[in-house]
């Protein structure tokens, strides 16, 4: 309200939580249940460097979560002092029980999911965009959006039947880069392959790279122009779906000798991003 010239700024929702109730098995729900995080379009996430990168880039919190009895760092202090959302207070026990962290974490947050729209990923003359083809293990999802993130790549699509990137296994990979980056999912390839298609109409020059450990062109031969690239990575295991075969220009393969065949999906993408940078330049 207002009040003689200054404004009073209403104090957000408290609620303590003293038992396994409701508001606690929301929370749980988030954490461990993917059909309820889409079905509440909510997820949950915790550690310092995660939520500080998704509270600099504009993700709406709807809770935090805490204990009052013990004392707080002035991180969390600031945090739950600027906090709008509603605040749940709860025991020791309850809050050790959600936290991942081998030493409860001071703060837990849950907020909304971002719009899955294909008009959030940038498109330009210069533009880097990575799909992911049914990437199947979170963690590997979160580290390759590190990637993404390390590599200055302008958006990233994950299609198909694919891992969750709100699953906590992935935001906890990924640094807190998936709130950094402009990531979407686009569960159907005909969609994703229609939007391609349009964008080549719209950039004669763009290039779109397949990956795959059988290719004939190997990474280090390729040379890339400061044309726009859409760089297509497959699933784990299957590599990359027939549809986004066809639709590559080239498929690359990264040359390895020694034992180990294939190089984990992030340090694949590391070396092919790594590579596409030093040849753009």
């Amino acid at each position: 309200g207002r009040r003689a010239g200054t404004f009073v700024r209403a104090m957000p929702e408290k609620v303590y939580v003293h038992k396994r109730d409701n508001y606690f098995q929301h929370i749980e729900v988030l954490k461990t249940n993917r059909k309820k995080r889409t079905q509440y379009n909510e997820f949950y996430t915790e550690g310092v460097k995660v939520v500080d990168a998704m509270l600099a880039h504009d993700w709406e919190v709807t809770g935090i979560y805490y204990q009052e009895e013990q004392p707080l760092s002035d991180w969390a202090k600031n945090h739950i002092q600027q906090c709008k959302a509603p605040h749940y207070i709860l025991t020791p026990e309850l809050l050790a029980e959600l936290s991942e962290k081998e030493e409860t974490s001071e703060l837990l947050f849950t907020a909304k999911m971002k719009e899955d729209r294909l008009e959030r990923i940038p498109v330009h003359d210069k533009m880097l965009l990575v799909v992911f083809d049914r990437p199947a293990s979170p963690g590997n999802l979160g580290s390759s959006l590190r990637s993404c993130d390390a590599f200055g790549v302008d958006g990233v699509i994950i299609t198909g039947h694919a891992a969750d990137i709100y699953d906590p296994f992935a935001i906890r990979g990924s640094m807190g880069t998936l709130f950094t980056q402009n990531v979407i999912r686009e569960q159907s390839s005909t969609t994703l392959v229609n939007w391609i298609s349009e964008l080549r109409s719209d950039f004669p020059k763009l290039k779109v790279l397949g990956t795959s450990a059988k290719a004939d062109i190997s990474l280090v031969d390729f040379k890339s122009g400061p044309q726009p690239i859409i760089l297509l990575v497959g699933n784990e295991t299957y590599g990359l779906s027939k549809g986004l075969k066809e639709l590559s220009d080239e498929m690359l393969s990264i040359p390895m000798g020694g034992w180990a065949s294939s190089l984990n999906v992030s340090c694949a993408l590391s070396v092919a991003l790594y590579q596409i940078r030093s040849t753009r330049s």
